[in-house]
């Protein structure tokens, strides 16, 4: 079993890809489509939100691997589609892919250059999100658009939840609710602030793909490589049962004159 890694798990049996976030599912009657078809979907439902127009400039945060960079360009026209990943080996990926991917973290995002900036299901990785935001809105031009996925909670953190959190790599005290969230874009200077509640499709739905997955690597689900699928998996339930919740946000930055006399106001501009 040597040389296996999580992606290769992930996408087995189904079409080979670089894809890897948690999906977005049909229910559970309807066919269900291979794992980089669901995370495919997921990459549109965001590109969706933030209403892509042929030839904007698009900037992905965390975008690992930079598959959506190439949907975006395909589906919706973006002219230039860049990432930005702090991961190093991520970005040798992409660039082989000819994607156009900078390897570093917030500090390196490009300001005032986009119409569009994404964030597909990584959010929650990010620490504190407030910079995230913040970041995201230097990015953007006047009357651009933000659109990003989050975990958020509908009920205060329990020491379980604080525990399932921290096992799949994430600060607990990002975890705060949808209208906390949703206040935080808004002090990060954004306007017209829309919430998509996606638990069941997301959560409950890669729940499900991970269980079906687990049986066709067979012996192979033992490896390391796939414990993060297992253990993310295995703690949807109980956390969605303490109220976790999976949202896509979208918001918009003012038009040039009101984000001018924001700015005049210490607010980011």
């Amino acid at each position: 079993m040597a040389g296996i890694d999580l992606r290769t798990l992930l996408h087995h049996g189904g079409t080979e890809a670089d894809w890897q976030n948690l999906g977005l599912w049909p229910g559970t009657h309807e066919s269900q489509p291979d794992y980089a078809g669901a995370c495919r979907a997921l990459a549109l439902r965001v590109g969706t939100a933030a209403n892509i127009q042929p030839d904007d400039r698009v900037l992905s945060i965390a975008c690992g691997t930079g598959e959506e960079l190439d949907l975006w360009r395909s589906a919706f026209g973006a002219g230039t589609a860049i990432g930005l990943e702090p991961d190093a080996g991520a970005c040798e990926v992409a660039a082989r892919r000819g994607r156009s991917v900078i390897h570093g973290g917030l500090a390196q995002a490009p300001t005032a250059s986009f119409q569009r900036v994404l964030c597909v299901d990584a959010a929650y990785h990010i620490s504190p999100r407030q910079d995230f935001l913040c970041t995201a809105h230097r990015a953007l031009l006047p009357d651009g658009m933000l659109a990003f996925t989050d975990l958020v909670v509908d009920r205060p953190m329990d020491t379980p939840m604080r525990a399932a959190a921290r096992a799949c790599r994430i600060d607990p005290r990002e975890l705060v609710s949808t209208d906390a969230t949703i206040g935080c874009i808004r002090a990060a200077g954004f306007e017209e602030v829309r919430c998509e509640r996606l638990d069941d499709a997301v959560l409950d739905g890669f729940r499900r793909f991970a269980g079906r997955q687990s049986q066709r690597i067979g012996a192979q689900r033992f490896h390391p490589a796939w414990w993060p699928a297992a253990v993310t998996a295995a703690l949807v339930m109980p956390a969605i049962k303490r109220g976790l919740g999976y949202a896509l946000f979208s918001a918009r930055t003012a038009a040039s004159a009101e984000r001018t006399a924001l700015s005049s106001n210490g607010i980011p501009g």
